[in-house]
C-alpha cells in the first residue's frame, strides 16, 4: 500500500493499522501504524514500527512450493495413491483412485491396525 495513505487514514480514523508490506529488495516486514497524541492528547501524527517476517514468509512460501509439487507429482500416478495420517485417516487421494463408491469404501474402510 501506499505509506502516505496509511499514515493519513491512521491520523485521521485514530485506529492504528497493521499490515504486510515490502520493501524495494522484496523483504517481508510487518508495518505498524498508530496514532501519536501529543502531551495535550491531540494528534499529531503516526508512529510506524516495521517487524522483520522474511525469514518466515519465505519459508512459508517455500513450504507452500514443496505442497504443490508434491500434490502434482502425485497427481501424475497411474497407480492408486492415499495419503494417511497416523491415525489412519485419509489425507487425500490422487485420482487414480477407483472413483466408484463401493470399490474405494472397500478398499479404505475400515482401516485398522495390526
Amino acid at each position: 500500500g501506499d505509506l502516505a495513505k496509511t499514515v493519513a487514514g491512521v491520523v485521521e480514523t485514530v485506529i492504528p493499522r497493521e499490515e504486510e508490506v515490502r520493501d524495494a529488495e522484496g523483504r517481508w516486514y510487518v508495518m505498524r501504524a498508530r496514532p501519536a497524541r501529543s502531551a495535550d492528547n491531540h494528534i499529531e501524527g503516526a508512529i510506524l514500527s516495521f517487524l522483520d517476517i522474511d525469514l518466515v514468509k519465505k519459508s512459508l512460501e517455500s513450504a507452500q512450493r514443496a505442497r504443490d509439487y508434491s500434490e502434482a507429482l502425485i497427481e501424475t500416478l497411474r497407480e492408486s495413491l492415499l495419503v494417511l495420517d497416523a491415525d489412519l485417516r485419509v489425507r487425500s487421494a490422487n485420482r487414480a483412485l477407483p472413483t466408484s463408491r463401493s470399490r474405494t469404501q472397500s478398499a479404505v474402510h475400515p482401516l485398522t491396525r495390526k
